[in-house]
């Protein structure tokens, strides 16, 4: 299990923000636990959505090697992630993101990519739901959710899922929370 997933979103101008994913406290099966490494980026939107065309956005982050033991990459870790978005009709929506990231394993630095499809539509007028399909470095996991927005400045969502091929079968669940522009949204209360 992992939580709590937060991600602070800091919108410094109508296409770019920065972004900060604080680290997550994870709980294996058998008893491990310890905090992850945190990451630092930015999402620049190049597209808006548009009749056909959909939104496209690229996300480089960097993590630090600032987590526990056997938590932590224990290195500085890159990566770039185009992400392209697109309604569609009865509130549905798809979201493709493909990766590219140069990660440490075992003390070697590594090449990897990966892609995930999601599908989301809204459930209530405050609740969307949301199916996700991810295959990265040979490790296919599936994952559904549920996510609320609080306001216009900040969400928090609910997953689990489990890991279906490439890998030991294993269920994760995860909790998180986004906040962007962190101070106009606390000034303002986070449900005006």
């Amino acid at each position: 299990m992992t939580l709590p997933e937060s991600l602070f979103r800091f919108g410094i101008h109508k296409r770019v923000e920065i972004r900060v994913g604080a680290s997550s406290y994870t709980r294996e099966t058998g008893g491990a636990a310890g905090w992850s490494d945190p990451s630092f980026g930015a999402k620049i939107k190049v597209f808006e959505e548009k009749s056909w065309r959909p939104a496209i956005a690229f996300l480089p982050a960097v993590s630090m090697p600032w987590g526990q033991a056997g938590f932590s990459s224990s290195a500085v870790d890159a990566s770039i992630v185009a992400a392209a978005g697109k309604s569609l009709p009865a509130q549905f929506g798809v979201n493709a993101n493909f990766v590219v990231s140069s990660a440490t394993m075992d003390s070697k630095r590594q090449w990897q990519r990966g892609a995930s499809v999601s599908f989301s539509r809204e459930i209530s007028r405050r609740i969307s739901g949301f199916w996700e399909v991810v295959a990265q470095s040979g490790v296919w996991l599936i994952d559904t959710g549920l996510v609320q927005p609080l306001g216009a400045d900040a969400q928090m969502d609910v997953k689990v899922g489990r890991s279906v091929a490439g890998a030991e079968t294993s269920w994760f669940m995860g909790f998180g929370f986004a906040l962007r522009q962190p101070f106009r949204a606390l000034r303002r209360g986070l449900y005006k």
